[in-house]
């Protein structure tokens, strides 16, 4: 998870929970689609895979949207202030 939420050390969270997110779903579909006569106790399991998928999903989206709106933020701002910055 540290790979996932350290921000500082690699790229954007989104760059790295998409991948994850990819890898992870079909994971968990062929052990839900494995588990049809397994032990109740399996069904924790598929449980926690869901919930990854779900974490991951929302790590990729809202750190997508975050990062698109920065990069708006930082492209246009100069057009939007009439080229003036503002003063450090």
């Amino acid at each position: 998870m540290d790979v996932v939420l350290n921000r500082g050390r690699f790229r954007p969270v989104w760059t790295r929970a998409a991948p994850a997110a990819v890898v992870a779903l079909p994971i968990s579909y062929f052990a839900a689609a494995s588990s049809m006569h397994a032990p109740p106790y399996v069904g924790i399991h598929q449980i926690w895979l869901v919930v990854l998928n779900a974490v991951l999903a929302v790590l990729a989206i809202t750190s997508g949207l975050i990062h698109a709106i920065r990069f708006a933020l930082v492209r246009w701002y100069p057009a939007i202030n009439g080229g003036h910055r503002k003063k450090p």
